[in-house]
């Protein structure tokens, strides 16, 4: 009895020990991880319980858990660059669009200057061109300003060179509705070394001292844009504001220009320019599409039948209007 007592006593001891090796090796089986330590995230991997993990097991997780760190931490900055990237763009972003405006805006104001400019000089062609008639005469003649080619610089001063002028006329025949139109072109030549005691002892006139100096270019001919030609006469040869240190020689030609001239660059809302062919020189004359809208302006107050350049004019203000845009 006592030999069967103790073997009972033995094999509930082992028992005992087997159920708690069981148990032990199912919580260890709990505490080992579902998935390897590097595939857990950083939140995993800072949820679990090292205490009872094996030292291998530990060692494991140690290292996840450190490159986790590191990598969140690279996460974080990579996000911050890219963040603070994003703020440096849209600066510039910002920075380029003001800049833009503020050219856009300044491209603007350019324009509309350059715009009411040309108005002026629309008004001021209009204002300055004048309708003459006169009872015995069967023509009626509109004559525009008198206006500079180009304006004065200081080497122009320094030469003292006279700057061609230029003005645009027309003959206008109320009865057939014809246009005699021409441009009156004044050029001048400055002599510095002019002496009129010279004229005395040589006994010539001051046009013939410009003639044997060859300030005389006699033009005699002028050409359109595409070599269109057109007739030139010489109006007058002349010395003016003489005294005994210079002499200015001036020398005014017409040129007869077609109507169809005018229309034409009306038209094409372009300048009015020509060639003139002189002695050893040519003179290029530009007529401004300013100044053609306002003489056309002018040209349509004659009569109803002149209602083409009232046409004409309006559609070349609109145009200068457009360079506002």
């Amino acid at each position: 009895m006592a030999a069967t007592f103790a073997w009972g006593n033995i094999m509930k001891q082992l028992i005992v020990i087997i159920a708690l090796f069981v148990f032990t090796l199912a919580a260890d089986a709990q505490m080992e991880p579902q998935k390897p330590y590097s595939e857990m995230t950083l939140e995993e991997l800072k949820a679990v319980n090292t205490q009872k993990l094996p030292k291998a097991a530990k060692k494991a997780h140690k290292k996840a858990l450190t490159a986790a760190k590191k990598a969140e931490k690279a996460r974080i900055k990579a996000q911050k660059r890219a963040a603070k990237e994003r703020k440096k763009a849209e600066m510039a972003r910002k920075r380029a669009e003001a800049k833009r405006l503020k050219a856009e805006k300044k491209r603007k104001a350019k324009a509309q200057k350059a715009v009411q400019k040309k108005l002026k000089k629309v008004a001021k062609a209009y204002r300055n061109t004048k309708i003459i008639a006169d009872e015995f005469s069967a023509q009626i003649e509109i004559e525009g300003p008198m206006n500079f080619t180009r304006k004065g610089n200081f080497s122009d001063f320094l030469a003292s060179q006279p700057i061609p002028k230029f003005l645009l006329r027309s003959f206008f025949d109320p009865e057939t509705g014809h246009h005699n139109l021409q441009a009156y072109v004044h050029h001048g030549v400055s002599d510095s070394n002019f002496n009129s005691d010279h004229l005395v002892i040589l006994g010539i006139s001051k046009e013939e001292y410009a003639r044997r100096k060859g300030f005389w270019q006699n033009f005699s001919s002028a050409s359109l844009k595409g070599g269109i030609k057109r007739r030139v006469h010489i109006v007058r040869q002349s010395g003016k504001d003489c005294n005994d240190i210079y002499c200015y020689f001036n020398e005014d030609v017409v040129v007869n220009l077609s109507i169809d001239d005018l229309t034409k660059s009306l038209s094409e809302k372009t300048e009015l320019a020509f060639r003139l062919a002189g002695r050893d020189k040519s003179l290029i004359i530009r007529i401004p599409h300013d100044y053609l809208v306002g003489f056309a302006w002018r040209l349509s107050e004659l009569n109803s039948g002149q209602s083409v350049f009232a046409t004409l004019a309006e559609e070349g203000k609109q145009f200068i209007l457009s360079g506002a845009e």
